[in-house]
């Protein structure tokens, strides 16, 4: 069995808030042996994570139980905010729902700086 990276309760619970509030992430896995990345609706249900997208590639991947990566991110315009990403296995849960059983989970803070030169980002 894999090992499971243990977060003090704290944290569990900033993680699970920044993934409901934001509600929309991206899973990384492998389709047709390349690497694809999909635009994830996301929420939490106790230690699961529970990933919905109209890609049938989530699907096929939850139903071989592949391992995938999970990021979703809450980012300010000034390039602060918080990133979570999980690593784990994916399992069905409905038709259109699919499960992240993480293994390993983590919260990092981020410093990003201003947007790049001749982006639009913040700007509005």
């Amino acid at each position: 069995m894999a090992q499971q990276t243990i977060l003090p309760a704290q944290s569990r619970s900033s993680i699970d808030t920044l993934i409901n509030t934001v509600g929309l992430g991206r899973v990384a896995l492998s389709r047709g042996a390349l690497p694809v990345v999909l635009v994830v609706r996301c929420g939490t249900d106790d230690d699961r994570i529970l990933l919905r997208s109209n890609d049938q590639t989530l699907a096929r991947a939850a139903e071989t139980g592949d391992v995938v990566a999970f990021q979703v991110d809450d980012v300010r315009t000034d390039g602060g905010g918080c990133s979570v990403v999980a690593t784990g296995v994916l399992a069905p849960e409905s038709p259109c729902i699919v499960c992240l059983f993480p293994t390993i989970i983590t919260l990092t803070e981020l410093h990003l700086g201003p947007p790049v030169k001749g982006t639009t980002v913040g700007t509005a």
